[in-house]
């Protein structure tokens, strides 16, 4: 494959970087993974990245389109570009882009979540935005692609798009550093679970503090990209009323080092989540041998596949029983933690970036 790169340097591709913007988050991290993956395979040149002055300041790449914020109203860097990849489907950065397009689908969980009408019409309108003139629609997940065709008629594009699947891909890292943050002094010698992730209903930590109440050795340590402010409230509320305050930490803007630093010293990675494209902190701790607990809903059994512990329904009998199950499980099985590296290493960036590789290149075999 990688001795036909230069031959796309006559079909241009400008690859949307924007979300690197804001770097503690799951869609900056996607966008790292196939940055990454490039130039790891030596492509990197071969294409033009669209973002702000400190990402492309930082990779130092030979094409390149600055990002301005007046690009919600009009983007004057495409024209040059045969094909531009938009690598999440709400982003606004590309209004009226009249150019061949790739957009990668992360999840439509706004249909599954207690939004209003107006709210959803809103979502699916920025979308259908980003579908027009789209020749492919890169899927992250199978569970998406399904969740697309079967939701397919709220959504405008070419009959003749094509619709994939190209799973994310993750940058591992054994050698985290070993000095502890001072942010996380409260955490030496304490067992504790891990969730990581937006505090939103979505993503169901409320449901976790039943785990503790079970289990008065174990803390709760919540990494947050984001929070919505009335699930937060909701969930200290409870953690009030259950006495658990003390045992609950929130870490915001955490970096790629310091929660690797946390996945390492957890007790288990926990994930109860209602709406899920692909389901990324559960991959990172698996491939640090750690024990997964998800939600057996949308794409987690795809991705987690065997080797997570699933909960079959947010019970708080079955979610107790299901957790002991699973630690005991772990701790009697000698390979498990072997077992759940290989699985995580399916999900490399190299993978990923490989994948879209070969879609670069057939799309410019089929524009010659």
């Amino acid at each position: 494959m990688l001795q036909n790169v230069n031959m796309l340097l006559d079909t241009t591709i400008l690859i949307d970087l924007e979300r690197m913007r804001y770097p503690n988050s799951g869609l900056s991290s996607v966008c790292e993974s196939l940055l990454q993956g490039l130039l790891e395979l030596d492509f990197g040149d071969s294409v033009s990245y669209y973002g702000n002055n400190d990402t492309l300041d930082r990779i130092k790449a030979k094409r390149t389109e600055k990002w301005r914020s007046w690009h919600k109203l009009y983007n004057t860097a495409l024209s040059k570009y045969d094909y531009v990849h938009i690598m999440h489907q709400s982003s606004t950065y590309f209004p009226s882009c009249k150019k061949n397009k790739i957009v990668t689908l992360h999840d439509l969980n706004f249909l599954h979540e207690n939004l209003s009408e107006k709210k959803k019409s809103k979502a699916i309108s920025t979308i259908n935005k980003n579908l027009k003139n789209a020749k492919v629609l890169v899927c992250i997940s199978e569970f998406t692609k399904q969740d697309f065709l079967k939701n397919q008629r709220l959504f405008e594009f070419d009959p003749s798009m094509k619709i994939i699947v190209i799973h994310n891909g993750l940058i591992f890292n054994s050698r985290v550093k070993k000095e502890l943050s001072s942010k996380f002094q409260n955490l030496i010698e304490k067992e504790y679970i891990l969730n990581i992730g937006v505090l939103h209903p979505k993503k169901n930590q409320l449901s976790l503090l039943c785990i503790l109440t079970e289990n008065p050795n174990l803390n709760l340590v919540l990494v947050c990209s984001s929070k919505k402010s009335e699930y937060e409230a909701l969930f200290f509320k409870e953690a009030k009323r259950l006495n658990l305050l003390n045992r609950i930490f929130l870490f915001e803007n955490v970096t790629e080092n310091q929660k690797k630093y946390l996945i390492q010293h957890c007790t288990a990675m926990v994930h109860p989540s209602k709406a899920e494209g692909f389901g990324i902190p559960p991959i990172e701790a698996m491939y640090y041998g750690k024990p997964v607990f998800v939600s057996n809903r949308t794409s987690l059994p795809e991705i987690v596949g065997d080797e997570g512990y699933y909960w079959n329904s947010f019970d708080h009998e079955h979610m107790n029983e299901q957790f002991r199950y699973g630690i005991k499980d772990y701790s009697n099985s000698p390979d498990k933690q072997i077992r759940l590296k290989e699985w995580a290493s399916k999900y490399t960036h190299l993978a990923m970036a490989e994948k879209y590789i070969e879609l670069y290149l057939k799309l410019k075999k089929n524009n010659d």
